[in-house]
């Protein structure tokens, strides 16, 4: 193996590992982007070669990408299953069991494309988070031996070509607008597995000595100094494309810097275990994030940096590189012994979670609130019987998934006067035209406004409903047009204001705190600051304040329900009254409703 290419695998490595450990480099992840141009040259090459050799074969192909890649991976998932099991909240554990599955079917990225939603596990406590990118590389290692098979040799290079141009358009099309399929999935990423087959199809240039050292230690520091500035904001996209022209600039100019000397043979053996640093670092850092609630302290983070390489050097002398130079060939017993670290690593957290749900069920428990049922969370306003709990109902409840989470203890005590819930997630309830700032994820069919208007319609229309109860996360300084169209058809309107939170889901300390799981940086009942909370939401409860002045509408504080005596509880030392870092659970809801007497605050509060 070429020092400069063991060179460059230790660099990328590097910048995703410092980078993950929270040391300052801004864009380390285009270490990932470093390996992707590596892996299309290393494989491209040897495919073509062997082909053009008249030996090549699938078989074996296959097979020395299994024993290079699955031993090691194998035992990383075993082993991080039983440290998930003891230290991951249910929640975070039905994910990883997911995201394990995606990692042994070789569709990690696409399992962890459809968890990048709202309501998912934070991204920093997916232990196999860093498996989308081995998932890319194994779906490429799958396609281009066919591809480069069926393909004259004259036309390798141009079908490389087209496969560059176009998947770099799709990834530049939907960085911004789906930057889930942009990131994660081998269509958008293609591009740059290509640009390195490309590379591997293409004579090297034959510069001088001097102009050769010169362009690619001008390559090297651009692959340290883009990851450290962070030029673009979106990825992949300028700074993806900065970074493959970089490495391909690297692997045809073979630098000084990378070739011979210390820091060549430094980097190199850093190359070496990259594949085991690789697996290994991020189960320990997001272990890390779980157990300790806010950010790992500095020196904790240190530690662990300094912990990862060890423990990779142990998976790659003994586990995959012993293999990997092995004779073995697939038999019984190697695939029994596969199937058995496989099933070991899915039984593991799938007992526990069984055994731990029939005690607490935390799925239930910090399941989205959507209020009457998730139906009711509309793209079309429609006269649906599940979203009401009374054919003639008197009161209206609209805006987003704020006034969602309301529904639950509204309706447990109504006082017989009937609910109705008109609700769209991420939609508050301003009848101004939106922008796309203002819709924000919300990209599912009619606009806001278009469901806002027609809900103002049915309200107004409605003789029956006097009372509206509005709702949102934001937008208060534009609540006051559909606070007058309301009061003009004779509705008496309040709005209720978000809960207390600080933009830290309590919710998962909470249920760390009930199922006895180890935790630090909170407190010890997951209460929080009161100052805290008004700190952080001063500029948006002033707002809402002038709103209400200036409107003449009343403006209901769920925080007397939860803060007292300078601290704000979050639980009551059997549930969460939390789903997330801000919106109530079904529980906590029915408890605000309760200790507010809510439905009476309410009739008394409405103008």
């Amino acid at each position: 193996m070429r020092l400069d290419i063991q060179g460059l695998r230790g660099i990328a490595v590097l910048l995703v590992v410092f980078y993950h450990a929270g040391l300052g480099l801004k864009a380390g992840y285009l270490g990932v982007d470093i390996f992707f141009v590596i892996s299309g040259y290393l494989i491209t090459g040897l495919i073509c070669r062997s082909l053009d050799e008249d030996r090549f074969s699938f078989s074996d192909f296959y097979w020395r990408r299994a024993k290079r890649l699955l031993p090691a991976a194998f035992v990383t998932f075993l082993v991080t299953s039983v440290f998930a099991s003891a230290i991951l909240t249910q929640l975070e554990l039905r994910s990883y069991i997911s995201q394990l599955l995606g990692a042994l079917t070789f569709t990690a990225n696409f399992v962890l494309a459809q968890q990048a939603g709202y309501f998912d596990t934070a991204a920093t406590l997916k232990p196999l988070l860093h498996t989308w990118s081995l998932a890319v590389e194994e779906q490429y290692y799958l396609l281009a031996p066919f591809i480069l098979w069926v393909t004259p040799p004259r036309l390798r290079r141009p079908v490389v070509i087209a496969v560059i141009l176009t998947c770099l358009a799709l990834c530049m099309l939907f960085a911004r607008s789906k930057p889930s399929f942009a990131f994660y999935l081998l269509p958008a990423r293609a591009w740059e597995l290509a640009l390195g087959a490309l590379l591997a199809l293409s004579p090297l240039p034959r510069l001088p000595t001097l102009a050769r050292s010169v362009a690619g230690t001008s390559a090297v520091l651009v692959l340290i100094m883009v990851p450290a500035l962070s030029i673009d904001p979106v990825h992949p996209r300028t700074d993806a494309v900065i970074v493959c022209l970089a490495t391909a600039v690297v692997i045809a100019t073979q630098p000084p810097i990378l070739s011979r000397g210390i820091l060549a043979n430094g980097l190199a053996r850093v190359g070496d275990i990259s594949y085991a640093l690789y697996l290994v670092h991020w189960p320990v850092f997001a272990f890390a994030h779980s157990i300790y609630f806010s950010e790992p302290p500095l020196l904790l983070r240190l530690s662990l940096l300094a912990a990862v390489f060890p423990l990779a050097m142990a998976l790659y002398r003994w586990v995959e590189n012993p293999i990997r130079h092995s004779c073995l060939r697939p038999s019984p017993p190697v695939l029994a012994g596969s199937f058995t670290l496989i099933a070991a690593a899915l039984a593991i957290p799938l007992s526990y979670l069984a055994l731990a749900s029939q005690q607490r069920d935390w799925s239930e428990i910090r399941r989205p609130n959507t209020g009457f049922d998730p139906i009711c969370d509309q793209r079309v306003l429609s006269k649906i019987p599940a979203c009401q709990n009374s054919p003639t109902p008197a009161i209206a409840v609209w805006g987003d998934s704020f006034a969602m989470h309301l529904i639950p203890g509204l309706a447990a005590d109504d006082r017989g006067l009937g609910i109705i819930q008109m609700t769209r997630s991420s939609c508050p309830p301003i009848l101004e035209p939106f922008s796309q700032q203002d819709t924000g994820r919300n990209e599912r069919g009619d606009s806001c406004e278009s469901f806002n208007r027609a809900v103002l319609e049915r309200i107004v229309a409605d003789e029956n409903l006097q009372y509206v109860v509005l709702a949102s996360a934001s937008n208060f300084d534009r609540i006051g047009s559909t606070v007058h169209s309301l009061q003009a058809a004779g509705k008496r309107v309040v709005y209720v204001a978000p809960p207390p939170f600080t933009a830290i889901d309590y919710s998962i300390c909470v249920e760390r705190l009930l199922d006895n799981r180890l935790t630090l940086g909170s407190s010890r009942d997951c209460s929080f600051s009161e100052q805290e909370y008004l700190r952080k939401q001063q500029s948006t409860l002033e707002q809402l304040r002038s709103t209400s002045d200036q409107h003449d509408f009343s403006v209901i504080s769920l925080s007397e329900a939860f803060c007292a005596d300078g601290r704000c509880k979050t639980n009551d030392g059997v549930t969460s009254f939390y789903r997330d870092f801000a919106h109530l659970s079904v529980d906590g809801s029915i408890y605000a409703a309760r200790k507010l007497n809510l439905i009476s605050t309410i009739l008394q509060s409405a103008r």
